[in-house]
Order: C-alpha cells, then sequence, then structure tokens
C-alpha cells in the first residue's frame, strides 16, 4: 500500500482535466545517512545512552522517528511522478523560511505564505497566457 498526498490519479477519476495542483513539497534529495548499524545499542544500552547528554553523544547519526515518518509520507510524492495531462497545472510552494515538516504552530503563517505565492503565481501565469490556468479558469462556475 502507498500513500497519496498528491491524489491526482483519484482526481482523475472523477474528472479528466483541467487540475491544479499545489504541492507542497521539496524536489531536494532527502538526507542520506552513513550508518555503521552494528555500532546501534539495543534496547537496554540504547536506554542507558540516553540517560545522559554524553550518552546521547556517543550514538551513531541515524533518522529519528519523525525522518521516518516525513520520508514515509512523502515517499514518491514529487510532480514528476504525476499523470500530468497537457492542461492540469502543478505549483510547488516553496518551503517557508524557518518551518519545518512538525512545525504545527505555524500553520497559519504558512497558509498566508502559501496563499500570497499562489496569488502572485497566477497572476504570472495569465500575464503569460498560460493554457492550462486558461483552462481551469474557464471551469470556473
Amino acid at each position: 500500500m502507498r500513500t497519496d498526498n498528491i491524489p491526482l490519479r483519484p482526481m482523475k477519476a472523477l474528472k479528466a482535466g483541467p487540475n491544479l495542483v499545489v504541492h507542497f513539497g521539496t524536489r531536494a534529495m532527502p538526507q542520506r545517512f552513513d550508518v555503521d548499524y552494528a555500532s546501534i545499542p539495543g534496547r537496554w544500552g540504547l536506554f542507558r545512552q540516553m540517560l545522559t547528554p554524553s550518552g546521547r553523544r556517543q550514538l551513531p547519526d541515524v533518522p529519528n522517528p519523525v525522518n521516518v515518518l516525513q520520508r514515509c509520507l512523502t515517499m514518491h510524492q514529487t510532480p514528476d511522478s504525476l499523470p500530468l495531462g497537457p492542461l492540469d497545472l502543478v505549483l510547488t510552494v516553496p518551503v517557508l523560511p524557518g518551518a519545518n515538516f512538525m512545525d504545527f504552530d505555524r500553520h497559519s503563517d504558512v497558509f498566508e505564505a502559501s496563499y500570497q505565492w499562489c496569488r502572485h503565481q497566477i497572476d504570472e501565469l495569465v500575464g503569460q497566457e498560460s493554457s492550462a490556468l486558461a483552462a481551469i479558469l474557464a471551469t470556473k462556475n
């Protein structure tokens, strides 16, 4: 089973297009961890090392649970992997400086910044006479 954070395939099952996808993600490669798995302690050894700052510093650099969750949720979720039609439009919102995946306190800031960025992109596409944007606007009721 795979997560679908960009549900374009189900949308295309409902309507052929045009579709506007606002993608909150990055095209950057995920961080790689060069891990010597033999150096990772077992449960009790890990528990003991986690109790002290000096013990925590000795632990190898491995993904934490939030990193793993983020990778699972965003795996295969790039605009490049979408079944885009000729009139589908993808707007990839840049990451808000200072915000991260788990920064729930700033959702209003992220929403407002993303909204303003999208408005600016749409204004630019209007100026460029984008056929995809024209098709999307033509479906507006």
